[in-house]
């Protein structure tokens, strides 16, 4: 088993890499899932996953953050 640093440290090397790579085009959906020591599935009325690995239509509406990037890249393509 993995312990939860290893997982961030490991997260953190892949986000920057494709932020890197993808810039403004990299949605940061990790900003909505997680907080500074962990990350998670869900609240007590929305959980985020349709199954093992993809988010739920209802998660992806009800982010914030991800969707003030979204609308922002979308209006850059405008």
């Amino acid at each position: 088993n993995r312990t939860h640093y290893e997982f961030f440290k490991r997260c953190t090397k892949l986000n920057f890499y494709f932020n890197n790579l993808l810039g403004d085009s990299y949605i940061k959906i990790y900003d909505d899932l997680c907080n500074h020591s962990s990350c998670f599935f869900g609240t007590d009325k929305l959980f985020y996953f349709a199954d093992n690995t993809h988010l739920s239509k209802y998660a992806v509406t009800n982010f914030s953050k991800a969707k003030k990037q979204l609308q922002s890249l979308l209006s850059s393509l405008e």
